[in-house]
């Protein structure tokens, strides 16, 4: 059961969204613009109960026609109404099928954006939100500029057609405020070497160091989706957290939204390992003047932490090449761009050859000078 929600356009109550450029709802219909701040009027309709799964998939045909009637794997079926629903655009009535944590999304017919209110509620209303900034012609152009001086891409990856359309995404987070408190034991040395009359002298002292600090780390990233590369999702840091905005349901408005499916426990043994590298780095850097520091302990303790559900801004892009969809992330609000990258074999070989081709030279050419 859901509660379909679209934000309604004040001037005609056609569904109004977030546009990235100008960060003002628009209207596609009337032109209608509105300002940041701005509180759309919202039309709900009432709770729509999932359609039957058997009609949805197409499982009541004729008895007589075995080929088209499949044995449903209870556990199977079970695990698909769990995940799935299904209902229908408020705007056109076309059905549509998303996952349970699908929060916002787009109708695949109308194009309208429609958002699944019940999604968003409770504990699982975000505090805060950072608004796509980035546009999707940017991201997509800062894609392709990012494909320029790599000389071991094939050639037809830079082919533009192949570059499926992006898609503007808000993916959860969790940002941590966390108070660190760390200590470091380490030895160290201090060489000096002076000369005699008849020596050279090497003097080396040694040092027990040990150093201890408090230290608070906000707003660290954790995202909060089980279907993302956390890896990945560092790798598009970092975010400028100075842009934050309460949330406002409006910003995903024709854009696709997740809700979490990690809680905050889940996602800070991760952020527990990053704040820990944090403030060893940060004592490690107090170590100075000696000639060598070997450490032999490390240890901190997060005393109070605290975690703010939120919504961070990424456009998804999909290149396929060679029968394989490449899936990469652009941030929405930097244009940082993350994902990996296909490589030619046969420049891959070429630049090997070149390289002994020219080795084999320097060692020729060297050759005949020593001889």
């Amino acid at each position: 059961m859901s509660t379909v929600v679209v934000h309604q356009c004040p001037q005609c109550g056609a569904p109004i969204g977030f546009d990235v450029a100008s960060q003002t709802w628009q209207c596609k219909y009337c032109g209608g613009i509105c300002e940041k701040g701005f509180q759309p009027a919202v039309r709900a309709d009432a709770e729509l109960s999932a359609v039957p799964t058997d009609s949805a998939i197409g499982f009541n045909l004729p008895q007589t026609c075995s080929t088209m009637n499949p044995q449903i794997d209870p556990a199977a079926q079970a695990d698909f109404e769990a995940k799935a629903e299904i209902f229908n655009c408020p705007s056109c009535g076309a059905e549509l099928m998303v996952d349970a944590n699908t929060a916002a999304t787009s109708c695949a017919y109308c194009n309208n954006p429609t958002l699944l209110k019940s999604r968003l509620s409770g504990a699982y209303y975000p505090v805060h939100i950072i608004p796509l900034k980035i546009t999707k012609d940017q991201a997509k152009s800062l894609f392709a500029k990012g494909l320029k001086g790599k000389p071991l891409l094939p050639k037809c990856f830079k082919d533009q057609r192949k570059l499926n359309d992006a898609q503007g995404v808000y993916l959860p987070f969790w940002l941590f405020d966390c108070d660190v408190a760390g200590g470091m034991q380490a030895k160290a040395t201090i060489v000096r070497t002076y000369n005699t009359a008849r020596h050279i002298v090497t003097e080396t002292s040694h040092y027990d160091v040990v150093r201890e600090g408090t230290s608070n780390y906000r707003k660290v990233p954790a995202d909060a989706s089980k279907r993302l590369d956390s890896n990945q999702m560092e790798m598009l840091e970092p975010y400028n957290y100075e842009e934050l905005c309460d949330f406002n349901m409006g910003y995903l408005s024709g854009y696709v939204a997740e809700k979490y499916d990690k809680v905050a426990d889940e996602c800070f043994p991760r952020v527990n390992k990053r704040v820990g590298d944090y403030i060893q780095k940060k004592l490690h850097s107090t170590v100075t003047g000696f000639t060598s520091v070997r450490v032999t302990g490390a240890n901190h303790t997060v005393p109070n932490c605290q975690s703010n559900y939120t919504l961070l801004p990424v456009w998804m892009l999909t290149y396929n090449y060679n029968g394989k969809d490449w899936h990469y992330a652009v941030n929405g609000q930097t244009g940082r761009i993350v994902g990996d990258l296909p490589i030619s074999k046969g420049k891959l070989w070429g630049w090997f050859g070149g390289i002994a081709v020219a080795a084999m030279t320097i060692i020729t050419a060297l050759g005949g000078f020593m001889a």
